[in-house]
């Protein structure tokens, strides 16, 4: 008996995969943080998938769901990148070490504080990064096999991230950045929750993962739009 495989984007044919984003409509008066997105990703499954499957179909879904929850979030937060202050590098062009230099004194210009503070990037910039000296040499960075394992750690004091999920403007563009965890605000109203029922119109299982939350930009000058290759 074959083994599935389960991504987050792919699934068996005789399934339904979707996640999808809502506005909630408040009557009251708005204010800074609020709460207006409801989030869900669901799944129906098979009674035949479940029967006939020699892997746990619903603890595999449960899995993905939550990580589609967790890339909306941060699709959402990927895209407030636009409204900080402060620009570095040209869109399609790898960000030249400079830029990262620069983009940690503008932080240091708007006082932000010294920690917590992020230089997010996409997979393209990363092997552009790990190709220079400065960035994979282990006198410069303290570890011993960056070149090797491709790990950057941290550097000029920002903890380094890569992603996919980051706005791309256009092909072999991406909106990278560099913040202060100040910058932005995420509220999580309602935790990640897990519903389940059985639809016995058509003997399938069918669960679904909700997340009410709300994001905003607090301070546009603790951030840094660094503009370069996705």
């Amino acid at each position: 008996m074959r083994r599935p495989t389960i991504r987050p984007h792919q699934r068996p044919a005789s399934d339904s995969l979707r996640c999808r984003n809502e506005e909630i409509v408040h009557s009251g008066p708005k204010g800074p943080g609020q709460c207006n997105i409801w989030s869900y990703a669901a799944v129906g499954i098979e009674d035949i998938v479940k029967v006939q499957s020699i892997v746990d179909v619903q603890n595999e879904y449960q899995m993905k769901m939550g990580y589609a929850i967790a890339r909306d979030i941060d699709s959402k937060l990927a895209a407030d990148v636009a409204g900080f202050t402060q620009t570095v590098g040209t869109l399609g062009t790898a960000l030249a070490d400079v830029d990262v230099i620069r983009s940690n004194q503008y932080l240091d210009d708007a006082d932000a504080p010294a920690d917590d503070r992020f230089f997010i990037m996409s997979p393209a910039e990363k092997a552009n990064k790990i190709g220079l000296d400065r960035w994979s040499n282990a006198l410069y960075v303290g570890n011993p096999k960056p070149a090797v394992t491709g790990s950057l750690g941290d550097m000029y004091g920002m903890n380094l991230f890569v992603t996919t999920n980051l706005v791309k403007p256009a092909g072999g563009q991406a909106n990278n950045f560099a913040f202060q965890r100040e910058a932005l605000a995420l509220i999580v109203q309602r935790s990640p929750k897990m519903h389940l029922f059985y639809d016995i119109d058509f003997f399938t299982w069918k669960l679904a993962s909700e997340v009410i939350y709300g994001h905003q930009m607090m301070r546009p000058t603790f951030g840094v739009w660094a503009k370069g290759i996705g």
